[in-house]
């Protein structure tokens, strides 16, 4: 039965709402504080236009002839309207039935499966909805991330992932589409999980539905259980350090992230033709595994033929054919597969619990290990044509030794080891009769075992006894000894060569321990000398940090230097001013200096004709009489004007050598 939708709603006091109201319709994805009149009904229609096209399947849910018809698209049932209609409601709104509901929609989604049941639900909670129109750009490259930036799932539609790139010559940019998404792919994740820039442009080629999960709800559901995951992977890698050990710690963060360790039980299989993570290198963390290879064989009367993929025969053939499954290689912790070898008719499965590092072969690639491993595992790996000898070998030795033990040769047994034919120098299966030992058949059984004993020596340990004891006519256990003298010399050889295998394999011990030590003494002394490489490492680390607090002190030293030799520069500009000032009044006190002494020439000119006349007068008239008392005392106070003005003069000369 179709369980009825309700749509939470419009709560505005406006006529509008309550003919939303009666209709039975409340949709509160159109509940915004403050909205009313216009903006509200704006809001109303955006919102429509923008799920336009789920009104396409309104029809189908409602009609159940319809919804019963086959004639509907899957794209269109991916996700049914009354989840949408969930999903487009904000979290906290949701009552649990619509989450659970949710849940039950989402739930078989590997997007979301792939999480914990408590995370994934949480996941689902805190999913929304939304749709994008042909040519819209969903993320933008270079765009930093912040607490709303999202993580996509696409459900229907078309997207393109475009790369800007920039010629380093013509700096002219070059858009690259590198892939192209479409339903069940998901986008965003790796800068969120990374913590980076939007590496990428994501343009919808079609209309698109997408689900997205914020940044904020994803680390704070999440974060902590995969933090623990990615400290568990980190923990293996540690322990894989013969393919992990050059790795830098950003790599082995962004391995730790993108790998998983997926835990495998006893008898499951792990990978496979057609089966597993094909593109992802599994390294063994625990446990033990196998590989089982099979291959087609076609049974021809007591003959054997093997199938390859060329061979089409008629279908009556195909009753005779049959599929033989080998066990051919085993892999025990540290071991790795799934590099890139050839996985046709192979499987690997479990012998135990098995715990298996996943990580993506890119990852691989990028150190150059990845082509060294394969070539490594394919060379240890059996061929199809190996395979099939040694299901003949094995076909035929189980025939040899179902005759044997039925007894179908004991007319005329067959010696199984091989003598050397001194005339030929050659090997060659001989028949072991009555003339090679000397025995007449018809002899009593007493006389039977003393020749025996005489021939062949106390070495053998047959009991004879016991089987003439049981048969006194001696007529029925006869033709029974040669073949138990035939089994007793094998067992003697096999036990001598079993001795000389133990012999070899205790020398070889010996060696391989030998070896040992001179690698543990070796990887003593590599340790030692790395011990010594990382201190004097340390020591270069220390006297680098000294040379570079030195290179800055002098660098503070050059600065300050370099500020004084400004300052020093800027004074002497302004002395140099002063100078040039001092200079211009020189040049002023010359210039007044040659009037003072023109004037001082021309003072003394006068002064000497003064004199003359003086003198002139006083030789003229020493004992004239002065008649006019005041001309005297008139040539007197000219005299003394006269000596003032030469004192002055002196004056001045003094002070203008005194500035200059």
């Amino acid at each position: 039965m179709m369980r009825k939708i309700t749509l939470d709603g419009i709560r505005t006091k406006s006529k509008s709402q309550s003919r939303f109201s009666k209709a039975g319709a409340r949709v509160s994805i159109f509940e915004r504080k403050g909205l009313k009149g216009k903006a509200l009904f704006k809001t109303i229609v955006r919102r429509v236009i923008q799920f336009k096209e789920w009104l396409k399947e309104i029809d189908n849910y409602f009609n159940e002839a319809i919804k019963r018809s086959a004639s509907i698209t899957a794209t269109k049932k991916i996700i049914p309207i009354e989840a949408k209609i969930i999903l487009i409601k904000d979290g906290l709104s949701r009552t649990v039935a619509e989450q659970e509901d949710l849940e039950g929609f989402l739930g078989g989604l590997y997007f979301y499966n792939r999480y914990p049941e408590k995370e994934y639900k949480r996941l689902i909670g805190k999913t929304n909805c939304t749709t994008y129109g042909p040519g819209r750009t969903v993320l933008r490259q270079g765009h930093p991330l912040n607490a709303q930036s999202r993580l996509y799932y696409v459900v229907t539609g078309n997207l393109a992932v475009e790369i800007e790139t920039v010629d380093p010559v013509t700096l002219a940019s070059h858009v690259e589409v590198v892939k192209k998404l479409g339903p069940g792919d998901h986008f965003g994740d790796k800068a969120i999980i990374f913590n980076e820039d939007r590496e990428s442009t994501v343009i919808t080629l079609s209309d698109v539905i997408l689900l997205y999960i914020s940044k904020e709800d994803f680390d704070a559901i999440l974060k902590e259980s995969l933090e623990k995951i990615w400290s568990q992977v980190r923990r293996a890698t540690t322990e894989l350090s013969y393919f992990f050990g050059d790795w830098t710690d950003a790599e082995l963060r962004r391995c730790s992230i993108i790998s998983e360790l997926i835990t495998f039980q006893e008898g499951d299989l792990i990978l496979g033709d057609g089966y597993g993570k094909r593109k992802n290198a599994h390294f063994i963390v625990e446990g033990q595994c196998s590989m089982i290879q099979d291959i087609e064989v076609e049974e021809r009367g007591n003959s054997w033929k093997l199938i390859t993929s060329n061979d089409n025969e008629n279908t009556d053939d195909n009753k005779r054919r049959q599929h033989i499954y080998l066990q051919t290689n085993m892999f025990s912790k540290g071991a790795c597969f799934g590099v890139g070898e050839k996985m046709d008719n192979r499987r690997y499965v479990a012998e135990s619990d098995v715990q298996c590092l996943v990580v993506p072969q890119y990852l691989l690639i990028a150190h150059n290990r990845f082509e060294t491993y394969k070539q490594f595992l394919e060379s240890r790996l059996f061929s199809t044509e190996q395979l099939y000898s040694n299901f003949l070998y094995s076909r035929r030795r189980l025939e040899y030794k179902s005759k044997k033990i039925d007894g179908s040769s004991m007319d005329n047994p067959i010696r199984e080891d091989r003598i050397n034919d001194e005339n030929t120098n050659k090997y060659r299966h001989t028949r072991l009769g009555e003339g090679d030992l000397g025995l007449p058949i018809r002899k009593s059984p007493s006389r039977i075992m003393a020749e025996l004993t005489e021939k062949l020596g106390d070495d053998y340990e047959v009991d004879f006894s016991e089987m003439i004891k049981k048969n006194e006519d001696g007529t029925r256990n006869l033709m029974e000894i040669p073949l138990l003298i035939a089994q007793s010399t094998r067992e003697r050889n096999r036990r001598r060569n079993l001795e000389r295998t133990l012999a070899d394999g205790l020398e070889f011990c010996f060696k391989l321990e030998k070896h040992k030590h001179n690698l543990r003494k070796r990887l003593t002394n590599l340790k030692n000398e790395n011990t010594r490489l990382q201190a004097e490492l340390y020591e270069t680390q220390d006297e680098n940090k000294i040379l570079k607090n030195k290179m800055k002190d002098k660098d503070e030293r050059y600065n300050s230097l370099r500020l004084e030799m400004i300052e020093k520069k800027h004074e002497n500009i302004e002395s140099q001013m002063k100078i040039f000032e001092m200079e211009k009044e020189m040049d002023s006190l010359k210039s007044e200096l040659n009037s003072a002494r023109f004037d001082l020439q021309e003072a003394r000119r006068s002064i000497k004709k003064l004199q003359s006349n003086i003198n002139h007068l006083k030789s003229a008239s020493l004992i004239a009489d002065m008649r006019d008392s005041e001309y005297v005392e008139n040539f007197y106070q000219f005299t003394i004007n006269e000596e003032d003005e030469l004192r002055e003069i002196h004056e001045l000369e003094e002070s203008a050598l005194f500035h200059k």
